[in-house]
């Protein structure tokens, strides 16, 4: 990641949602996930495990547990999927060198072993995380946040999950407030659906954010734009 020495120098603190760890399963069948995304993730992820002072990871145990419970069906969907894409890469491979006279190649293809090394990705990064509990009281607004469906909870769709997460990432960047010279505290979510409105958090989100000093992003390449900005 490309920083002045300022910006390294100052710490961060990266809250990840679930989706963030399970994108990493599927993305290389995940368009949204782009090459950005990718350079930005490795390297905050090698300063991570290195245990550098300026990057920090930290997950309430719900993510690691939501993390498993889907883990199964993403994985196997990536799988799938990838299968897909490199057979049809390999039809146009033979076409091609049937066509035009071109030398074969061999192509390895093993889309389960891909998938399975991403896998291992993603739970390095758990790993390496600070793993908190949530509190009682993170779970008590997650159920008021869901009940009256104030973002990112909806009337009519199971959020608590989502709503306790939020309420940890408030509540860790609340109380990194009170420190000085405390990090900078940034939520990672590719959530669009429940989070955003269009590209941005939504209206209601925002003031909440702001007023608990916490940052937000949807992906690993617009990390690296906040990390830039401050």
């Amino acid at each position: 990641m490309s920083t002045d020495d300022e910006d390294v120098r100052r710490p961060w603190v990266f809250i990840l949602d679930t989706c963030v760890l399970l994108d990493i399963v599927r993305s290389p069948v995940r368009r949204e996930f782009s090459p950005e995304s990718s350079r930005a993730l490795v390297d905050v992820s090698s300063r991570v495990r290195a245990q550098a002072q300026e990057f920090r990871i930290v997950i309430p145990s719900l993510v690691r547990e939501e993390f498993e419970l889907n883990l199964p069906k993403v994985q196997d969907d990536a799988v799938q999927e990838l299968s897909r894409t490199l057979s049809n890469l390999s039809h146009a491979h033979q076409t091609l060198d049937i066509l035009l006279a071109r030398t074969p190649s061999p192509l390895t293809h093993d889309a389960a072993q891909w998938i399975a090394d991403c896998v291992s990705f993603a739970r390095d990064l758990i790993n390496a995380a600070q793993e908190l509990p949530t509190s009682d009281e993170d779970v008590r607004r997650a159920g008021m946040r869901s009940l009256k469906g104030v973002a990112p909870a909806k009337r009519g769709k199971s959020s608590l999950p989502d709503c306790v997460i939020t309420e940890f990432a408030l509540r860790i960047a609340r109380e990194n407030l009170q420190n000085a010279g405390a990090p900078s505290v940034l939520f990672i979510s590719s959530n669009d659906a429940d989070y955003c409105d269009g590209r941005r958090l939504t209206a209601s989100l925002q003031t909440e954010f702001d007023a608990a000093g916490l940052g937000f992003c949807r992906n690993w390449a617009e990390s690296r734009g906040s990390i830039m900005r401050r």
